[in-house]
């Protein structure tokens, strides 16, 4: 039978799962952590994301046919 002493907590109860939401949590809060450090790391390292180009245009190769042979 159900009794109002019974009642069911509320799962973001800190004070009743905290316990077990502490070791879960943890590998997020570390993955978080070695993500600044890297960013922090490649930033300063360099201001651009990407390095400068040697030429400005990359060649293009030539159109294929629908066949996939080299002629058009």
């Amino acid at each position: 039978m159900w009794s109002p002493s019974r009642l069911p907590t509320n799962v973001l109860d800190v004070r009743a799962y905290g316990a077990a939401y502490a070791p879960d949590g943890l590998p997020f809060v570390v993955l978080v952590v070695i993500g600044r450090v890297l960013l922090g790391r490649v930033s300063t390292r360099s201001r651009s994301p990407l390095p400068a180009p040697d030429d400005a245009f990359a060649p293009v190769p030539p159109l294929r046919s629908p066949s996939g042979n080299r002629r058009p």
